[in-house]
């Protein structure tokens, strides 16, 4: 497992930076604008790279300029890649990392909630291919994830709300005590107990099956449609907030989940209010079922040409591997789209 560190001042990254022949950082322009001068001094030093910010620059290309950026430094193996921002930079980043020079070391800080319960921990990396969702990555850890929930106060609200989606799904995969509890957006100062919620829980599925051979698979619980509508956005010259398309995905699998694995229609009514009230889930008005299915085949979770799903039998207890039929997934659409 990767060491989580929880810092007030980041200082945990000086000795982590000295057992390194060098650090680098990499950032986006929004988080060295806003983050990167909160870190201490002695770090603000180091050399840096900055790519521009957007689900767009999460590609080979960005990978490309930060290959060439270490390399033009006489980066060696024995170097150590920082990386400061969501979930883009820390996926781009990581991935970056892993294949440079067959793999040198790096250590996540994420500067948005979304990044800090989710995108940041458990060792996935990858960027987007040909518009399709992290299409291509690859399995490797973090040496370190530090956490400081200050760089919260930079975000705009509809980012920590998109995040709320992330954190519910927790709840509906394993644990039912904790999605109840979820029915107000906690100020900043008080979202240090539900991060540390959530990376507990990421962090106990991935350390029983790192490569997502059988459980970690629950964790994509509203992923399969959510990237789906994320691919299209981006298909588009549009982006979407990831969250917001988890939330759409969340809903979309939910109604599923009455149809094929018994969830009572009374807790996907409740997941509907609860998912509206905290989040801000995407409009279907603008998606065909037709697209929507394309995209779905290409899900890491299909195997032998079926798409398969993670689905609820009940609030707090979910099920993988769940073959569904794309003529479900038309009458399931027809559905929530009188919803969405």
């Amino acid at each position: 497992m990767s060491a989580i560190i929880y810092s007030n001042d980041l200082l945990e990254l000086l000795p982590i930076c000295e057992a390194y022949s060098a650090a680098y950082i990499l950032c986006d322009s929004n988080t060295y604008q806003k983050c990167f001068p909160k870190l201490p001094g002695k770090i603000q030093l180091l050399d840096h790279l900055v790519i521009d910010s957007g689900e767009k620059n999460k590609s080979l290309s960005s990978c490309q300029i930060i290959w060439k950026f270490l390399s033009d430094k006489n980066a060696d193996r024995h170097c150590l890649l920082i990386n400061l921002g969501g979930g883009m930079i820390t996926d781009l980043g990581g991935f970056a990392a892993s294949a440079y020079k067959r793999g040198i070391d790096f250590v996540n800080i994420p500067t948005s909630l979304l990044g800090m319960v989710d995108a940041a921990i458990g060792g996935k990396t990858g960027v987007n291919f040909e518009d399709y969702k992290n299409q291509v990555g690859a399995f490797c850890k973090a040496k370190s994830i530090i956490i400081n929930e200050k760089f919260l106060e930079s975000l705009p609200q509809e980012e920590l709300d998109a995040a709320f989606a992330e954190i519910l799904k927790y709840g509906l995969i394993i644990d039912e005590a904790f999605y109840h509890s979820l029915n107000e957006k906690p100020k900043i100062p008080e979202m240090k107990r539900l991060i540390e919620k959530c990376i507990y829980i990421k962090e106990e599925i991935t350390w029983k099956d790192p490569l997502e051979k059988a459980e970690r698979k629950l964790l994509n619980f509203g992923h399969t449609f959510g990237h789906a509508l994320e691919s299209i956005a981006l298909d588009q010259g549009n982006e979407i907030l990831h969250g917001d398309a988890i939330a759409s995905g969340i809903i979309i699998a939910s109604y599923l989940s009455t149809v094929k694995s018994g969830l009572p229609f009374a807790s996907f009514q409740n997941i509907v209010n609860k998912i509206n009230k905290l989040c801000s889930p995407v409009s279907l008005a603008n998606y065909n079922k037709e697209e929507i299915i394309k995209y779905l085949y290409q899900d890491k979770k299909n195997a032998y040409g079926n798409i398969r799903m993670v689905l609820l039998k009940d609030i707090g207890s979910a099920v993988y591997d769940v073959i569904v039929q794309p003529e479900e997934i038309n009458l399931a659409l027809d559905f929530i789209k009188n919803i969405l």
